[in-house]
């Protein structure tokens, strides 16, 4: 589809010529320099290419200061002529029409960094941001507009509160009614939203539109939307905005948005000269505002030829105090430049004649194209409907980081072949403009591909790491046994984990040591992050577990801290694995049993500690892994005795040698399991891992093909072992009280 006019096309070719010599000839009466054969910027979010009309505007700025019996550019009119542009921006409608601007709305400053300081200490000296306050920030927000808001939460004793980074890939959340752990909402939006619903002494909201590392979006409609009718009786937020890795390229309407103050550097995408940053201040805080600095510029009366005629300072006084009406109050100090002032206002009305809505619609066609090239095994970028359309963060899987691909040898062989990106909090940051091609597209998918080809190469050979954790238990024993005898699997590392060193060489079969034997007690945070963070697991199978009823319930805080190791051993797999395949066995005691039978949708009722602890992961791993964990739910699992290293008997193993010497035993019938073979579970968990992109994210029942009670299993036990089985239905068991 066509986003562009031919108009606008040849208005591109005019202000962003390519031409193949180093600088437009002499001949041309310009030293406009343009781009060299072959070379592909793709780096408007770090500074834009200077249209050629705005270069031609400062050349001559700079020749009228040879001169200065000459009227110099910069005038006052020319300032508040950009004033109104950059109004008109910021109000413009959704057809791309461009109104005259208001010019007493907007302030100009030297940087984003200064308008941020200004605007957050008139908020401490309103009392916004006090003592107990909160403002809210992003993380790895761009420094300049974070740094102002530290500076005056540590001065007064208020606190900086960061939205972590969301994970993207998770089911998105309705973000009006989202959980309120944060992990677990998918956008900024949400993430903001329920940041500001849990925590009442949040007072500003310092945000950006778009996060400059990857281009991931914030809805600025929604959360406005959200501030006025939350906060309908209560005092509202004041919503602090940066717009410059947005504004000139996304559209944006304060009709829409109702923000406090706007600061935004020209330098990027309204395609200015470095050194300003312009600033829009609602009418409502321009009777209290201070300026940063004290000049004479902001008073009025200044702006004649009588101010410095007549010099109208009185004795013992000083100079007039009022200041001009508006924002214009808040100016920084010094003359306007002569440079960067009539480059602005070329540049504006070239950014309002491109249209940000049209400049839009094409850079994301162009960057949607980049993804549906690039997006792979080994690159993961955030979906379409999170992301701006200008810009694209490409950030590495730990696929492609455990075969040694790194950010910055993707950028290194980028950068040595003529083609200039960035590097940003993790990601590759891809950001186009009007002057960009199809070929330079093209010729960045080829090299990225190029790139990537001798780590994929390695791939295909590279081998799967699996991790086993309690490895000294029984079904550990099986699960490791049947991986060594799986074709699939038994060229795979594996690992198995012990919660100590104490174990006995000797009693290993010498089968078990084909696999590498460490030491992991998962309770324990710092030997989770150490052993995740060094072996870089692509599977874990997680079996570890204190199963014993009695002892979870004699010890809740030690079963809880084995049986759901959400903040240590998960933590750890989010934070150096979080795409690997993550099983987790648990049980079928997570249910009452009061209402068999159940099936996958049953909602759990635990009755004992076991499982409470066993619940309380599956909502964990399901929350925090959801494109990887799978639970599945195992029914009592009966089969062979301990390999080595037995921690008691199995329930099957004890009732095999009590039959074999008739030993008198008591069997309860009250009890019904689905009895399954360890065999069977084995081959489940394996399953599991070959269909991932099934399973994950699930809840799996795995049980045997009826119901059972003890008394059932040892009947057909006996009649395998020819064993004659008299049941006394009178002998009534002790009662024994069970947790």
């Amino acid at each position: 589809k066509r986003v562009t006019t031919v108009m606008e096309e040849q208005l591109v070719a005019e202000e962003f010529p390519t031409v193949t010599s180093s600088f437009i000839g002499p001949s041309s009466g310009s030293c406009y320099p343009a781009r060299p054969h072959g070379f592909v910027y793709l780096n408007t979010a770090a500074k834009s290419v200077e249209p050629h009309s705005v270069f031609e505007v400062g050349a001559e700025a700079l020749r009228r200061k040879a001169v200065p019996w000459l009227p110099l550019l910069g005038s006052t009119e020319q300032v508040n002529q950009v004033r109104r542009q950059f109004g008109a921006l910021l109000f413009g409608n959704a057809t791309g029409r461009r109104d005259a601007g208001d010019d007493s709305v907007v302030a100009v400053c030297p940087s984003t960094a200064f308008a941020m300081t200004m605007i957050a200490r008139n908020l401490v000296r309103t009392g916004v941001v006090r003592k107990g306050t909160k403002i809210l920030t992003l993380d790895k927000d761009m420094a300049s507009a974070v740094y102002p808001w530290q500076s005056v939460a540590m001065e007064v004793g208020a606190q900086l509160k960061t939205v972590d980074w969301p994970n993207y890939w998770a089911e998105p959340t309705d973000s009006t009614i989202g959980p309120s752990s944060s992990q677990s909402l998918c956008s900024w939006t949400q993430q903001i939203i329920q940041a500001c619903r849990d925590d009442p002494t949040v007072t500003v909201l310092a945000l950006p539109h778009v996060h400059w590392c990857d281009g991931s979006l914030i809805d600025l409609e929604a959360i406005s939307d959200f501030l006025q009718t939350h906060y309908a009786h209560m005092p509202r937020p004041h919503l602090i905005l940066d717009l410059t890795q947005s504004l000139g390229a996304l559209p944006f309407s304060l009709h829409r948005v109702r923000a406090d103050a706007i600061a935004c550097s020209v330098h990027k995408w309204l395609l200015g000269p470095y050194g300003t940053s312009l600033v829009y201040v609602d009418p409502k805080h321009h009777s209290d505002w201070l300026p940063l600095d004290q000049h004479e510029r902001q008073r009025q009366g200044s702006d004649v030829a009588l101010w410095d005629e007549e010099i109208v300072s009185k004795k013992d006084i000083g100079y007039p105090e009022a200041f001009f009406p508006g924002a214009r109050r808040l100016d920084a100090g010094g003359r306007p430049s002569i440079l960067y002032i009539p480059m602005l206002q070329r540049s504006l009305e070239l950014v309002a004649r491109l249209s940000p809505e049209r400049t839009q619609a094409q850079l994301r066609r162009w960057t949607n194209q980049l993804a549906a090239r690039l997006e792979s095994d080994m690159i993961r970028l955030v979906p379409e409907q999170q992301r701006c359309g200008h810009i694209l963060g490409i950030r590495l899987t730990p696929k492609a980081l455990d075969l040694g691909l790194t950010l910055q040898h993707v950028a290194h062989n980028l950068d040595d072949n003529g083609i200039i990106v960035s590097v940003r909090g993790g990601c590759i940051r891809v950001s186009p403009y009007l002057f960009n091609t199809n070929s330079d597209l093209e010729k960045f998918v080829a090299l990225v591909t190029q790139i990537l080809a001798p780590f994929r190469s390695c791939a295909a050979t590279a081998r799967r790491r699996v991790l086993i954790t309690g490895g000294t238990g029984w079904l550990a024993q099986f699960v490791l046994r049947g991986l060594l005898d799986d074709a699939e699997f038994r060229d795979e590392d594996i690992y198995v984990s012990h919660s100590n060193s104490d174990i006995d060489p000797t009693r290993i079969p010498h089968w078990v040591m084909k696999a590498n034997q460490i030491t992991l007690d998962v309770s324990q945070k710092q030997q989770c992050d150490d052993v995740i963070g060094r072996i870089r697991p692509s599977v874990i199978i997680h079996l570890a577990a204190i199963s014993g009823l009695v002892k979870c319930h004699t010890d809740r805080s030690v079963a809880a801290s084995v049986n759901c190791p959400s903040s240590t051993l998960l933590d750890a797999v989010k934070q150096h694995v979080p795409d690997c395949v993550f099983i987790f066995t648990s049980s079928d005691m997570v249910f009452d049993g009061n209402h068999a039978p159940y099936d996958c949708d049953s909602v759990p009722e635990p009755i004992n500690v076991y499982g409470e602890t066993k619940r309380m992961f599956e909502t964990e791993l399901l929350r925090k892994l959801p494109t990887g964990g799978v639970v599945l739910r195992l029914s009592n699992v009966i089969g062979p005795a301990y390999v080595y290293q037995p921690a008691g008997q199995k329930f099957f193993d004890w009732l095999s040698s009590s039959l074999a010497t008739r030993k008198y035993i008591g069997l309860k019938q009250d009890e019904v399991r689905s009895f399954v073979a360890v065999t069977d579970v084995v081959l489940a968990i394996l399953q599991a891992i070959r269909h991932i992109r099934e399973t994950a994210g699930r809840i799996c029942h795995v049980g045997g093909p009826v119901a059972m009670t003890r008394l059932d299993i040892a009947r057909i036990l006996a009649r395998t072992m020819n064993v004659q089985l008299h049941v006394d239905d009178t002998c009534q068991q002790p009662q024994q009280q069970q947790p």
